[in-house]
């Protein structure tokens, strides 16, 4: 089971910047209406681990949610989110459609 770790600290940052909701972010780790695609992020050694995750959540929007993987790899901590545009989302929608048949 997945735990999102919400703090007053990264639950300030989305409502700043408003580019997505909280129940948004949690669609797209959890997958609950669509899986995501993950990729891990490169970053200096010794720093957390952190993965990009490219989803839709159930409201229909693409995003992408950067979040810490905290523990054993169960909780999840979200850091930042962004539409997900372009050729960005047309590599996901592929992907989607591969992961599918696997």
């Amino acid at each position: 089971m997945i735990i999102i770790e919400w703090d007053e600290r990264n639950r300030e940052h989305f409502r700043e910047h408003s580019r997505c909701t909280p129940a948004q972010v949690e669609d797209v780790l959890l997958a609950r209406c669509h899986g995501p695609r993950r990729r891990q992020r490169k970053g200096p050694p010794g720093q957390q681990r952190r993965f990009r995750y490219e989803g839709q959540p159930c409201g229909g929007r693409f995003l992408v949610v950067i979040a810490a993987v905290r523990a054993s790899g169960l909780v999840l901590r979200p850091t930042t989110c962004w539409p997900l545009v372009g050729v960005d989302r047309m590599r996901y929608l592929s992907w989607r459609k591969t992961a599918r048949l696997r």
